[in-house]
């Protein structure tokens, strides 16, 4: 397998072209390519990053998937299962603060069990 070692730097990589990339980010003289987003100006050194943002935070989410404790909807499976949020503990929020101060100790947020994180669960 061959490695590519960066000159100017202990970096190594696997491909020529992650070395090329990070050469041309890390260690260019002047001022690098930006990706500049047309919407609101911000700036990138990649592409995908710029296209990342893009999808993020100027596109309209396709809800694909519900959460069927709280309703909330998600554009992607990875966002719902990180959210496993317990419906109820906005309430117990309050209870914990009190809790807290009165010296007991303060439990780690419930989430929702994963019996019902099933694919049942996506929208059609």
């Amino acid at each position: 397998m061959d490695v590519f070692k960066c000159e100017d730097c202990p970096a190594v990589f696997s491909l020529r072209r992650n070395l090329t990339r990070h050469v041309r980010q890390k260690h260019s003289q002047g001022e690098a390519e930006r990706f500049i987003c047309d919407d609101c100006g911000a700036s990138f050194s990649r592409f995908d990053n710029l296209n990342k943002h893009l999808r993020e935070r100027h596109t309209d989410p396709v809800i694909n998937v519900l959460c069927e404790r709280c309703g909330l909807g998600f554009s992607r499976q990875k966002l719902w299962i990180r959210h496993r949020c317990d419906a109820v503990s906005v309430r117990k929020d309050a209870r914990k603060r009190k809790n807290a101060r009165q010296g007991e100790r303060v439990p780690k947020r419930r989430r929702h069990s994963n019996d019902i994180f099933e694919p049942s669960a996506l929208i059609s």
